[in-house]
């Protein structure tokens, strides 16, 4: 499909909360630091200290894909901005 054809976004409410996600084959777990109700897999106060927001746990994964899928910057570029900023231009009002 190639990255003319890609937009990123991002709607997950918990992109702004602190944590990571580890993965087990397919499976996930998020960590966080925060009392949640859900939140009963937790690490001690040294790690969650380091915990940084989700959003950028999802866009250093976004780094990591697009390096190895070789894209350039002007590759990443479309997906993050382009893209999205031509499809609005051509909607008519």
């Amino acid at each position: 499909m190639g990255p003319r054809r890609l937009l990123y976004g991002s709607d997950l409410p918990i992109l702004l909360m602190r944590g990571v996600r580890e993965y087990d084959g397919d499976k996930y777990i998020n960590f966080t630091d925060a009392d949640y109700p859900w939140n009963t897999n937790r690490k001690s106060p040294e790690v969650e200290a380091g915990y940084t927001f989700y959003v950028y746990e999802q866009l250093l994964s976004l780094k990591r894909a697009a390096e190895r899928a070789g894209l350039g910057a002007a590759d990443v570029a479309r997906v993050m901005y382009e893209n999205a900023a031509e499809l609005v231009d051509a909607v008519e009002v």
